[in-house]
């Protein structure tokens, strides 16, 4: 019976190992890279019928009214100047000569399996619903199992605290999706790390994906140009 006992023993323990492996893997975060873009609202268009109202000519000084001399001044605004004692500063620029710059630039060595490629920074929106097509690519690639996050609002600038992506828990504005994976838009996640699932990767396999970006432009929302930026956290499991 020893040699069946030891048989047994000797099962238990691969078991054993088998699940000490499996436990063994983590998922780890590898690099990040930030992508932004600037929303430009532009202003509704005047209402049909709607023109400016110009005045003409200016109306004649009443003849009761005396002169006070201030024709001279329009004239001659230097007159004016001198009037209210005021100095005309005249700056001259100073010589000076070169100051050499050193710039090292030095390859970054984690772009090989996280970076983006931006297509469209500047995103022109109107008033409603904008879609915008291939805003900018996010490339992914590892030798291990990897995903992508992505996240907005944290270690940002407070800038982001307003349109397009507010604060939670209000909901983002501006939605996105991966083209080719996403079934649907999704608001951009406002709570920080560890953000939202973008998309996963197989070992060895790369894949380069344009995101799709829709913005609600609301009425309440000033004209004006407002930043967007993402940061993107690639996630190997080891």
């Amino acid at each position: 019976m020893k040699p069946y006992i030891l048989a047994l023993l000797a099962a238990v323990a691969g078991v054993l190992a088998f699940q000490s492996g499996v436990s063994a893997l983590t998922t780890t975060q590898y690099t990040t890279k930030p992508v932004s873009v600037t929303i430009q609202i532009t202003p509704s268009p005047a209402p049909v019928g709607f023109a400016p109202v110009h005045t003409g000519t200016p109306p004649a000084q009443p003849a009761d009214v005396p002169d006070l001399g201030f024709a001279r001044y329009i004239a001659e605004p230097e007159a004016l100047l001198a009037g209210l004692g005021t100095q005309v500063a005249q700056v001259q620029s100073a010589p000076g000569g070169n100051v050499p710059v050193n710039i090292t630039v030095k390859p970054d060595p984690t772009a090989a399996y996280l970076h983006i490629t931006p297509v469209t920074p500047v995103l022109n929106a109107g008033y409603g619903m904008n879609t915008f097509t291939c805003a900018y690519r996010v490339f992914g690639y590892f030798t291990k199992t990897w995903k992508i996050d992505d996240w907005v609002y944290n270690s940002t600038t407070s800038s982001n605290f307003g349109f397009p992506v507010y604060g939670y828990p209000a909901t983002s504005a501006a939605s996105w999706s991966a083209e080719g994976i996403s079934t649907a838009y999704s608001p951009y996640t406002n709570t920080g790390t560890p953000g939202q699932l973008t998309f996963t990767g197989n070992a060895n396999v790369s894949q380069d994906v344009c995101i799709d970006i829709q913005v609600n432009v609301t009425p309440d929302v000033a004209a004006g140009s407002y930043p967007l930026t993402v940061t993107y956290a690639l996630y190997v499991t080891f």
